[in-house]
């Protein structure tokens, strides 16, 4: 699923390393979305029963 090649792509066109100090002051975003589908994922009968998870 998804467009064959494009993260290599884009990793080419735009990757590079910087230091911490680099992005002193600036902000960052964390997409968590995988995280959060997995999670719910492998305890979903745990959530649908209302019964504490381990996270």
């Amino acid at each position: 699923m998804g467009i064959t090649g494009l993260l290599p792509f884009l990793e080419k066109k735009t990757a590079r390393r910087v230091s911490l100090q680099e992005l002193s002051g600036s902000t960052a975003a964390v997409d968590t979305y995988c995280w959060l589908h997995k999670g719910v994922f492998t305890c979903a009968d745990k959530l649908a029963m209302n019964l504490e998870t381990d996270g």
